[in-house]
């Protein structure tokens, strides 16, 4: 890695989640609706990042999540070093995250993958993993079991992560990193304190699996569809970060699960634009401009803010997006209660829209 994204890379701390879906086991569901769920959970009110908002399981990296013991366990169950390179080998842009720090570690693809589902177990006792027969399908559904001790190892894997692990080993299963795909990645605004780039990762369950909260960092959680977590927000019965509304608006134009990981699957190698948002000052709420909007910059800068927040400060949102062509931000009116995404360009990476006409309709 070179010198420059080293510098660049201490400006903020790393991260995984996942985007957990879980098929609905309803019989009589119209072939019109969407026929799944996704999981959520409310973050501590004593969190330092994003405190009771509902975002998607996962956490910090550890420096145990990158350690090469991974790549000979999943050699002991047949994973090839093939299999493995297939996995990292990306064709599309690569944000910050995915770069290596050092050039024995084991591919970022990998390690992270193993970060955000150590951390959805930690978080929600969700153990997505394979064992050996499973591993020799072809399905591209997550499997998930429950450990005997379950609220001890969850305690161990909170308070020690390389204790993930030994779970594994002790199970006889291996993290299940074949069938999560990449999705997105996400930066926090400069402008924001404890700043975390976050790879997102999408896996489907064949089912909506019994949880277990760490009360120390749960408050609750939630299963339910994209539509229906959106509306929630809008009425402001929930909070949810921009980067969940972005990704779950992405959702609600695929209904069907099938078709999800279908998709999911067809573009997992294709790349993901990091999105860093520039936030701008309007009258009535905020602008924050993402790559490719008018309002954002050529050659961002990653580790402070260079351009003038307050610039559009005595126009409103609306006023503000008259001046643009292309449009790609999401605009937040606390004082007229709503939100909105406004996005006139094609998505990068092959990827699905922010833009859902009749959303709450």
């Amino acid at each position: 890695m070179s010198a420059k994204i080293e510098v660049v890379k201490k400006a903020w701390r790393e991260s995984a989640t996942l985007l957990v879906l879980g098929r609905n086991m309803l019989k009589n569901q119209q072939s019109t609706e969407c026929n799944y769920k996704v999981l959520v959970m409310k973050r501590s009110k004593q969190s330092s990042f994003m405190p009771n908002g509902f975002v998607f399981p996962g956490g910090a990296v550890d420096k145990s999540d990158d350690s090469v013991d991974w790549v000979e366990l999943y050699k002991s169950f047949g994973v090839t070093n093939e299999r493995i390179k297939e996995i990292s080998s990306v064709k599309g842009q690569r944000p910050f995250i995915f770069l290596k720090k050092e050039e024995h570690a084991i591919p970022r693809e990998v390690s992270l993958r193993i970060t955000a589902i150590r951390e959805a177990f930690e978080e929600l006792g969700l153990l997505l993993v394979k064992n050996r027969d499973q591993l020799r399908t072809n399905s591209s559904f997550s499997t998930h079991c429950r450990p005997v001790e379950i609220e001890r190892w969850q305690n161990e894997v909170h308070n020690d992560a390389s204790k993930f692990y030994e779970l594994c080993k002790q199970l006889q299963v291996v993290p299940d990193i074949t069938t999560c795909f990449e999705w997105a990645a996400w930066l926090t605004p400069s402008t924001f304190r404890g700043r975390f780039e976050t790879a997102f990762f999408l896996c489907a369950l064949d089912d909506q699996p019994e949880l277990l909260m760490e009360k120390n960092e749960v408050q609750e959680f939630l299963w339910d569809s994209p539509r229906n977590l959106l509306k929630m927000f809008a009425d402001n019965k929930i909070w949810l970060p921009p980067p969940q509304c972005y990704e779950l608006l992405r959702l609600c134009h695929i209904n069907d699960i099938d078709d999800v990981v279908s998709f999911a699957k067809s573009r997992n190698n294709k790349g993901i634009t990091l999105h860093l948002p520039m936030y701008y000052e309007a009258t009535d709420g905020s602008v924050f401009a993402y790559p490719g909007d008018d309002l954002y910059p050529t050659d961002p800068c990653y580790t402070h803010t260079v351009h003038d927040p307050s610039i559009y400060k005595e126009k409103s949102c609306e006023e503000i997006r008259a001046l643009a062509t292309k449009m790609h931000r999401y605009e937040l009116m606390p004082s007229k209660g709503g939100f909105s995404f406004q996005m006139n360009i094609e998505p990068f990476n092959g990827h699905l829209s922010p833009i859902v006409p009749n959303l709450l309709g």
